[in-house]
């Protein structure tokens, strides 16, 4: 997009991975565009959570992403012998890394993407932003405002 002039603002967690992919998408390739109007974003800044790891998945409240966990993982967590009370969250912080520790203490692999197409679904019937669990919207809201200046401060969009 970016070679074709178009602005472009690319969103990333702000976990391990995503500023890794965000500094090399940074430093590698827009630095080959000259006069590119691109800016790159974490998630964890943009909501106003500087250096904490923080990614799409916290946008959802705990206990629906934990729902939408056990739903898509049932088969999984059935064929091992344990069911869906298994999958629990100890302590604080962001979701994923919570996740993935108590997947490793299991022996299930967690599959991001299974919960990803359920969240979906759910999202699609949504008729207005009212129908969104709660307290998605307001985080919405404020990643929304963070991507916004992002395009008009950096990209001079009007």
């Amino acid at each position: 997009m970016i070679g074709q002039g178009l602005g472009v603002v690319a969103l990333f967690d702000s976990d391990n991975a995503g500023k890794l992919a965000e500094e090399q998408l940074r430093k590698k390739w827009i630095t080959c565009y000259k006069n590119a109007r691109a800016e790159t974003l974490l998630i964890g800044d943009a909501m106003g959570n500087e250096g904490l790891d923080v990614t799409l998945e916290d946008l959802f409240p705990d206990d629906y992403y934990v729902a939408k966990v056990r739903a898509s993982h049932e088969q999984r967590l059935n064929d091992k012998g344990l069911d869906t009370s298994t999958i629990e969250l100890c302590g604080s912080g962001p979701i994923l890394p919570r996740l993935r520790e108590r997947f490793k203490q299991i022996g299930v692999e967690l599959n991001k993407g299974s919960v990803a197409k359920l969240i979906r679904a759910d999202l699609i019937r949504c008729s207005n932003v009212e129908d969104l669990p709660i307290g998605v919207k307001e985080k919405g809201e404020v990643l929304m405002k963070s991507l916004r200046r992002a395009f008009g401060a950096n990209l001079n969009y009007r």
